[in-house]
This record gives C-alpha cells, sequence and structure tokens, in this order.
C-alpha cells in the first residue's frame, strides 16, 4: 500500500500561552484518510523516517487514541512533561476507553531510527 505523504501528515496549530507571550506550536497529525483506525499508519513501513525526513528532527509520539497519533517535533518548546500529563488528561476525559493506546508518550531518534518509551525521572526531564 502506497502512502501519500499529505494524506497522513497534517499540521495542527496549537495556541499555546506562555509567559503572557502568545506562541503557536505546531504538533503534526498522523491518521488514515478515514481517521478511523488511523493511529495504525505511524507504523507503516517507512512512515516513522518519513515523518523525520519532513520535521527535519526528532519527535515525541503522543497516542492521541485508535484513530490517530499526533508528533511533536523536538524543537517544540512544549515541556515533556506537559506532554505527557496532556496525554493521561485526554485520556481521561475526551476519549472513550476502547479508544485508549497508552498514557505512554514515545520519542522517534531520527539519527538512531530508534522508537523508545519517555521515561520521566522526578525533577528530570529527558527526551
Amino acid at each position: 500500500m502506497a502512502i501519500k505523504t499529505e494524506e497522513i501528515f497534517c499540521p495542527v496549530p496549537m495556541p499555546r500561552l506562555r509567559n503572557n507571550a502568545r506562541s503557536i506550536e505546531t504538533i503534526y497529525l498522523i491518521s488514515s484518510r478515514s481517521r478511523q483506525f488511523g493511529a495504525a499508519a505511524f507504523f507503516y513501513p517507512g512512515v516513522k523516517e518519513q515523518a523525520a525526513d519532513i520535521l527535519g528532527e526528532g519527535y515525541t509520539v503522543l497516542p492521541s487514541s485508535l484513530h490517530e497519533v499526533l508528533l511533536v517535533p523536538d524543537s517544540s518548546q512544549i515541556p515533556v512533561r506537559d506532554l505527557q500529563n496532556m496525554v493521561k488528561e485526554t485520556n481521561r476525559s475526551q476519549v472513550e476507553p476502547k479508544d485508549i493506546l497508552s498514557d505512554n508518550i514515545y520519542h522517534f531518534d531520527n539519527f538512531q531510527g530508534k522508537l523508545s518509551t519517555i521515561q520521566l525521572e522526578r525533577g528530570k526531564e529527558a527526551r
């Protein structure tokens, strides 16, 4: 199955208030054309690498639901802990229990081509 980049990667502007200054973070969405069970598209051959090529860097993966996965570029100013909390809170308040993928967040290293779970240590953030 061939995948066209524009069908998978859709930038989603995310307004964010930071120190009383308004800035926009861009988060990228991966899903299927029908938006049904689209999170699986992230695991299609070459998609993780293609996303890194498009973004020009590694990224954090937020498993939004069975239907979509969000990608946050490493250059984002959103703290990793905030991303983790966002996934947990969204899972509790917005996602049907049957559609929850994980409370974990992940990192794709564009140099190693490796996907790994982000482990948050007390008082530290590591990407």
